[in-house]
């Protein structure tokens, strides 16, 4: 909804994934067209907080939050499989190989590129360190705005 709005010109400014916008340039447009219009989009920059050397063509030119004036500034969204707490190791382990095996093919890798991810592939205990950085500074975030979950 909201890069719909952007892209007809009712919001001037959105913090939206790049896989979104990927997503939709590629997905059918009206009456069978090739693709909803994003063309009047414009990223302005790279909330991940460093540059990727592979990073999709339309971002060549896209400079990060803290290269733009704010320095240490990083947002990151990462994807990730999870399962119920208790589950057995063992399928853990098993699940984590036969997805990081996934992942690593060329044509998988290519296309969470094509959108501007990145493939990362990691253990189930280097991700869940990941989760845990990524929650406390939400968690810090969160409670310096007074948020509450009423």
């Amino acid at each position: 909804m909201l890069l719909s709005r952007l892209t007809l010109g009712r919001c001037e400014l959105a913090l939206l994934a790049l896989t979104a916008t990927a997503a939709r340039a590629q997905a059918p447009g009206p009456s069978g067209t090739a693709g909803s219009n994003v063309s009047n989009v414009s990223n302005v920059s790279n909330v991940s907080g460093r540059d990727y050397p592979n990073k999709p063509i339309r971002m060549v030119c896209v400079p990060t939050v803290a290269a733009s004036g704010l320095p240490g500034y990083e947002s990151v969204s990462p994807f990730g499989v999870f399962a119920p707490a208790g589950t057995p190791a063992a399928i853990i382990n098993l699940l984590n190989r036969d997805i990081v095996r996934a992942l690593n093919q060329p044509d998988a890798k290519e296309r969470v590129l094509s959108m501007g991810g990145e493939v990362v592939a990691n253990s189930p205990v280097q991700f869940a360190a990941i989760i845990k950085v990524e929650m406390a500074k939400r968690g810090k975030l969160i409670k310096g705005a007074g948020i509450r979950d009423d």
